[in-house]
């Protein structure tokens, strides 16, 4: 479901969550401020582990005013397991994005200075936190979907660098290879294993919209919300 949530000092937010999920996983505020998720895992992960979680951790950001409290949210804190916050706030004339790959006992920060920044569901450069991340032969799809978008992101911008919301609607609803980024579920695998795309979702945060498709967004249209 997308709620939005007007707080007493007067910030606005929209975001997805699901039934059950206390905050939110993806969505924006009214100061222009976006967060996008990526699930990861690695050795060190342990869901027993009494931490504060992770939804509360993305509910924190959602509600806060710039990228710099934000990202303390994540920054130097321990988690239970692990996981990848694509945050980025835009401003009148510009704008400004950090991606923090988080292990349980530490981060990585990618800052994204120019261009497009893609991140699936794997560590860049897991050594640099000690860890090891078991991917199973499903997950391993995730190198694919990153050189993939990556490849679809650049012929998007070779001759204007500009992305369109069109763009990133196509990008979204590809279906190359087996494990595409538009994900239906895999027959052949046991019930408990296919996976699919259950929501696409696109943030402008200068005009603090977005676009949502429920399910695969080959098979919906993207509905515009706007904040």
């Amino acid at each position: 479901m997308i709620l939005r949530v007007t707080r007493l000092d007067g910030l606005r937010i929209i975001y997805f969550t699901e039934a059950g999920i206390i905050g939110g996983k993806i969505g924006l505020n009214s100061e222009g401020l976006g967060l996008a998720v990526n699930g990861l895992v690695s050795d060190k992960d342990d869901w027993r582990r009494l931490e504060e979680p992770f939804h509360v951790r993305c509910w924190r950001i959602l509600n806060s005013k710039t990228i710099k409290q934000a990202v303390n949210v994540v920054i130097g804190s321990k988690r239970s397991c692990s996981a990848n916050f694509l945050i980025a706030q835009a401003y009148d004339e510009c704008g400004e994005a950090v991606d923090i790959e988080a292990a349980p006992h530490g981060e990585t920060v990618h800052h994204v200075l120019r261009g497009f920044f893609v991140h699936t569901n794997h560590f860049f450069r897991p050594g640099d936190l000690s860890i090891y991340e078991p991917l199973q032969e499903e997950r391993l799809s995730t190198f694919r979907r990153l050189d993939r978008a990556n490849r679809l992101l650049k012929q998007a911008t070779e001759e204007d660098d500009v992305l369109s919301v069109e763009d990133l609607k196509k990008i979204l609803r590809d279906h190359d290879g087996p494990y595409s980024i538009c994900r239906h579920p895999e027959e052949g695998m046991r019930k408990g294993q296919r996976y699919q795309t259950v929501a696409s979702i696109i943030m402008d945060l200068r005009s603090k919209k977005l676009w949502v498709a429920e399910g695969p967004p080959c098979r919906s249209d993207y509905e515009v919300l706007d904040l």
